[in-house]
């Protein structure tokens, strides 16, 4: 290893960055297929998984995404275009943090602003 701030390979990070950021946009791209199929109700009876399970799974990327962006992680500085990755991942899930909270309370204002939100940022 040539720099002992650097645990991993500087390609194995952008792969993982990649995965990871892949996996938050598709999540919540299937959210909106969803809401354009069926709309709020669809969305709220969801199964398999559902809207929960959903925010959920986000969340623990989320943590993932908080360590790989702490200055001087195990990883070392990330580059900007993985940085810039993370955050817009971070932004995601917190968007589908907020539709969740709408669906739950039953406001549908605030929930097609969250579906807005995510397809203003959603990568077609």
């Amino acid at each position: 290893m040539s720099n002992s701030t650097n645990f991993f390979d500087r390609d194995d990070v952008k792969v993982k960055v990649e995965q990871l950021w892949a996996a938050v946009f598709e999540s919540s791209g299937k959210v909106l297929e969803q809401h354009t199929k069926f709309g709020f109700d669809g969305v709220a009876m969801a199964k398999d998984p559902s809207l929960a399970d959903r925010v959920t799974n986000l969340q623990i990327l989320g943590a993932v995404i908080d360590v790989l962006l702490k200055p001087n992680s195990t990883l070392g500085d990330l580059e900007y275009e993985q940085q810039r990755q993370l955050l817009n991942a971070r932004a995601q899930i917190t968007t589908m943090e907020q539709l969740a909270a709408a669906m739950q309370a039953k406001n549908e204002a605030d929930y097609q602003r969250a579906v807005e939100a995510l397809d203003r940022q959603a990568v077609m």
